[in-house]
C-alpha cells in the first residue's frame, strides 16, 4: 500500500500494542546453538521374552533423544553388574584405589537393594537401580567423570554394561565435553578384557 493511496483514501495504520512477530523456521545458526538441548542419557529396563527358561530384560538407551540403542541382558548379567558395585563398596571402605565418586556411589541405598528373578517387579527394581546410578553420575562434572574413568570404578562398570564408548555420556552440564555429540557415538563394542572377569579375579583374592 503506497503513501499516495493512503492519503487519497484518508487511511492510516496504527498499532496500540506491539505486534508479536512469530518465530521463523529459518532461525540463525547462532540461535539454534543457544536453543540446543542438554545432552542427556536415559535408560529404561523392561521385560523381554524368556529364552530357554532364562529371564531376559531389555535395556533401552537413549542419548539426547536422537540416538538410541537397545540390548538384552539376562538376570545373571544384572546380578554380576550389581555385585561389582558391592565389591566396589568393600574396597572403597579400605580406601584402595577409589576416587570420590566411587566412594559416594558405594553409599547409595540402591547398592544394597535385593534383586530376584522370582519377583513380579524385577524389571522395575532393575530400572530403578540403573536410574539411581545414572542420576548420581549426571550430577557430576565432566572433570569428575574423567577422573573416575582413569581407574576400574563406577564409570568403567557403567560404560561396559551399557555398551558406551565413553564415560562422558553421563555428563549433563553445558560444556565442550557434553555438547560435542560427534565424539560420543553409541557403540556395541566391549573392552578387550571384560570388567566382570577382572572383578572376579579381585573377588577371588579377597
Amino acid at each position: 500500500m503506497s503513501k499516495d493511496f493512503r492519503s487519497q483514501r484518508k487511511l492510516s495504520i496504527s498499532c496500540s500494542q506491539p505486534m508479536a512477530i512469530p518465530s521463523s523456521r529459518f532461525d540463525s545458526p547462532v540461535e539454534k546453538t543457544k536453543k540446543k538441548a542438554k545432552c542427556v542419557l536415559s535408560v529404561n529396563v523392561g521385560e523381554a521374552p524368556a529364552m530357554r527358561g532364562t529371564a531376559m530384560y531389555e535395556v533401552k538407551v537413549a542419548y539426547n533423544n536422537n540416538k538410541q540403542t537397545r540390548m538384552v541382558k539376562t538376570l545373571k548379567e544384572f546380578l554380576t553388574f550389581k555385585s561389582m558395585f558391592q565389591l566396589l563398596a568393600l574396597t572403597s571402605k579400605k580406601g584402595n584405589n577409589c576416587c570420590t565418586l566411587c566412594q559416594d556411589v558405594s553409599t547409595l541405598p540402591c547398592i544394597s537393594t535385593k534383586v530376584s528373578g522370582c519377583s513380579d517387579n524385577a524389571a522395575e527394581v532393575l530400572d530403578l537401580f540403573l536410574s539411581n546410578l545414572i542420576e548420581k553420575l549426571q550430577l557430576c562434572s565432566s572433570a569428575t567423570i574423567l577422573e573416575c574413568s582413569g581407574h576400574m570404578g563406577v564409570v568403567s562398570i557403567m560404560t561396559e554394561f551399557l555398551e558406551l564408548r565413553h564415560g562422558l555420556y553421563f555428563c549433563q552440564e553445558d560444556d565442550p565435553y557434553s555438547s560435542d555429540e560427534d565424539t560420543l557415538p553409541i557403540s556395541h563394542c566391549s573392552l578387550s578384557k571384560s570388567l566382570s572377569r577382572q572383578f572376579a579375579s579381585y573377588d577371588a583374592v579377597c
